[in-house]
């Protein structure tokens, strides 16, 4: 649910992309980042290992505009582990659940996803 503050006259809301190992999800944040740099209000934060997959989790910020006089922020999480989303699953408005675009590989993302 998006959190309305209507006193600092400011909603934000909270949106996870979750999916399989390397199908995706820090390269739609890098690609955000890269195409709306003057909406992203601070710095993309990416906690990377060696063999470039992401640790924890990736996050952007973005103020998307205004509404109604009421300044708009998004932010944008990455998640791989279903477990530890499901027990934030109060805590953001939505999910994009990404998967491989080859079908071969899209195919075993789906079963990584159904089986967890």
């Amino acid at each position: 649910m998006a959190i309305v503050n209507l006193k600092k006259r400011q909603i934000e809301c909270k949106i996870v992309y979750y999916g399989p190992g390397r199908c995706g999800k820090t390269t739609n944040l890098e690609y955000i980042h890269k195409a709306f740099k003057n909406q992203v209000k601070g710095d993309m934060v990416s906690i990377k290992t060696d063999g470039d997959r992401t640790l924890f989790f990736d996050f952007l910020p973005l103020e998307i505009g205004k509404l109604k006089g009421c300044d708009v922020r998004v932010q944008l999480y990455t998640y791989r582990d279903r477990c530890a989303m499901l027990r934030l699953e109060n805590w953001f408005c939505g999910v994009l659940t990404v998967l491989f675009s080859s079908p071969i590989l899209w195919r075993s993302g789906v079963k990584k996803i159904c089986w967890h």
